[in-house]
């Protein structure tokens, strides 16, 4: 279990195919996962009319830190952007 007193870094995760079905059903915005790929940057232009560069992980592996629910069930979906 992650201590209070830990840094946590937020980092924009992409999944594909069976990887992302399996996030979807089993994380939630906010879950602690272990994530391996391949950082990917991309440009794109805001409402703004502002060009802007961004990074992403691009999953290859993921595995889920936090337990599941006692009762089994999957994690409760929050409308995951991966």
């Amino acid at each position: 279990m992650l201590s209070k007193d830990c840094d946590n870094s937020w980092h924009n995760v992409v999944a594909y195919g069976n990887l992302a079905s399996i996030l979807e059903r089993f994380a939630q915005k906010g879950s602690n996962i272990y994530v391996e790929g391949r950082v990917r940057k991309r440009k794109y232009t805001d409402r703004d009319g502002n060009e802007k560069e961004s990074a992403e992980v691009v999953a290859q592996s993921v595995e889920l830190l936090d337990p599941r629910p006692s009762n089994g069930a999957p994690r409760q979906q929050d409308n995951l952007d991966f």
